[in-house]
């Protein structure tokens, strides 16, 4: 199987630098593998691009979820394989396929190179002149997302659950809640929201379980509203998203669909796969089976 590696020396705030020796290393024993290393966001999809003409059958994303999602951007609909060796931040998506966290292990799984295919959900905004984005994880817009600005910012030497925990409290210190509209399916909510994620998987964040039932692979987007409440009771039921239990609160709201529109009339940003996206308001719908992806 030919297979183009693209190592992002940024990821997991400078973890992947850290560790090209030992990834180049492993790399080498794959049988058919070409390995590089990207130098810009811009670089590292123009490499994704070269590696579909020069009709690789995987391109391998070697960073965390963001260096995953730009990959995407380039890969969608090109028929060429996604494989990941996981070495970012939270690493979710590769939770999500069930790849090993060691680099040894995750080359074993791409040498095997079986193939399965996954949803993918597709973003689009009147406000966006380019064409729509795509994520594999979750979308959030509120307080997920100033969460995601702020764990963008951290400092590199904080453990990785540290980075989100740290980004939470700053989060907590300037969030208001948002006035927003809400549709799934033609049903509609309007009210003051404190955050909306809508994923294609179940978590973000370095295992937050936001909507722990979404399924890569089940045609669905799951929707977690968190109409207003306070800050304290953000503190408090905080550690219930790690095990997904939050969905049992009043002020949570769950809904599965196809099609989901947000709007609002204050400014605010959608993040998904920890990266910006765009500003609201924004349709999402769900592209079932459209990535394959190499997966135990």
């Amino acid at each position: 199987m030919k297979l183009l590696v693209i190592a992002n020396p940024r990821a997991g705030r400078g973890r992947c630098a850290r560790h090209l020796p030992a990834i180049r290393a492993a790399v080498d024993g794959l049988e058919g593998a070409q390995f590089c290393v990207s130098q810009s966001v811009d670089h590292l999809i123009s490499l994704a691009r070269q590696g579909i003409r020069g009709r690789v059958n995987a391109i391998v994303a070697c960073g965390g979820d963001g260096t995953i999602h730009q990959i995407v951007q380039a890969l969608i609909f090109s028929g060429v394989a996604l494989g990941v060796i996981p070495a970012g931040t939270g690493n979710d998506i590769a939770r999500h396929l069930g790849l090993p966290t060691d680099v040894r292990l995750a080359c074993d799984v791409l040498r095997r190179g079986k193939r399965r295919w996954i949803d993918v959900a597709r973003v689009s905004s009147r406000g966006a002149p380019r064409r729509p984005r795509i994520y594999l994880s979750v979308a959030g817009a509120g307080f997920d997302a100033e969460v995601n600005r702020l764990a963008q910012r951290a400092s590199s030497w904080l453990p990785n659950r540290a980075v989100y925990l740290r980004a939470v409290v700053g989060a907590l210190s300037r969030f208001t809640s948002k006035l927003m509209e809400v549709t799934c399916d033609g049903h509609q909510w309007a009210g003051e929201a404190t955050l909306v994620a809508v994923g294609n998987a179940s978590s973000y964040g370095g295992g937050l379980k936001i909507v722990p039932r979404a399924r890569l692979d089940d045609g669905w987007l799951d929707v977690c509203l968190v109409k207003k409440t306070s800050r304290f009771e953000l503190v408090r039921r905080f550690p219930q998203l790690y095990a997904g239990t939050h969905i049992h609160h009043p002020a949570v709201e769950i809904r599965r669909a196809r099609r989901v529109t947000l709007a609002s009339t204050d400014h605010m940003e959608l993040f998904a796969d920890g990266e910006y996206i765009c500003d609201l308001p924004v349709t999402i719908e769900i592209v079932p089976r459209a990535l394959p992806v190499i997966a135990p």
